[in-house]
């Protein structure tokens, strides 16, 4: 038996911006994120599955927040067991706050490659256009695999590309990502709007991921999940994803993820 403990960090910038791996635009930023209702426990469009963040009550520990604050970031963290219908929400109105997804796109983004053929697999690679970028590790041909583990922009703009608006949009709504908005641009919309999603649904997603309960191939599930393997032990493994958005004013940055251990049977 597999238990998942699932889990969504969100730090909002309380200075000025730092740098952003995750945009090719840093000085065209979004504005998403300050539109979606806050109220901790509110009913949530996102989770069709059974983690619905509108079934999980989470309880605020305000408690905990200065966490963040000490270290000169709000923030939210949000967290519950597979199964559980309770969880934690440090930050209040943050962990039901859509913002920008920005390189946590990247999974259900995988996703999306694999099940229409734009990428064949883990190692389906593409050649770098030879263009220097702020990150070194982005200035080589990569690999599906790589370019997650690297957080390569560029290979997942070129994969957005040969997908196309309407498959995307297609799929984004089979899988209830966010709110499932790509605007107008192929691909800069996880980057700088208008796509968003909350710390909550955030969790809500990533239990129906790794629970298999997404309308994608169970192979497909478990290449992605395991490109976005960060550690392994001996009955379990951290899956997990960063991302990093450049906003009109504050940045912020993601941590989401899924601790999958196997439990001992009696």
């Amino acid at each position: 038996m597999r238990i998942h403990l699932v889990f969504a960090g969100l730090l909002v910038a309380c200075g000025g911006a730092a740098p952003s791996p995750d945009s090719t635009r840093p000085n065209e930023a979004s504005e998403v994120g300050a539109e979606s209702p806050a109220r901790v426990g509110a009913e949530s469009p996102a989770g069709l599955g059974a983690e619905s963040p509108a079934r999980v009550a989470l309880e605020d520990r305000a408690d905990l927040a200065n966490a963040f604050t000490q270290r000169g970031f709000d923030g939210a963290f949000v967290s519950w067991e597979a199964g559980a219908n309770t969880g934690v929400c440090v930050g209040g109105e943050l962990c039901g706050r859509a913002m920008v997804p920005a390189s946590t796109y990247k999974i259900p983004h995988a996703l999306i490659a694999l099940e229409t053929g734009v990428a064949t697999g883990p190692d389906h690679e593409r050649e770098w256009d030879g263009e220097e970028r702020a990150i070194d590790a982005w200035n080589r041909d990569h690999t599906l695999a790589s370019a997650i583990e690297f957080s390569a922009v560029w290979y997942f703009q070129e994969v957005a590309r040969e997908i196309g608006p309407e498959r995307m949009r297609d799929w984004l709504g089979r899988l209830d990502f966010g709110n499932g908005d790509i605007g107008s641009e192929i691909d800069q919309f996880w980057l700088d709007g208008p796509l968003a999603i909350s710390p909550r649904d955030q969790v809500a997603w990533w239990h129906r991921f790794m629970a298999d309960d997404l309308p994608v191939s169970a192979e497909h599930q478990e290449q992605v999940a395991a490109m976005a393997t960060r550690e392994r032990w001996e009955r379990g493994r951290l899956v997990a994803k960063t991302g990093w958005a450049t906003m009109d004013g504050p940045d912020h940055g993601w941590l989401v993820g899924c601790v999958e251990h196997e439990a001992t049977p009696l």
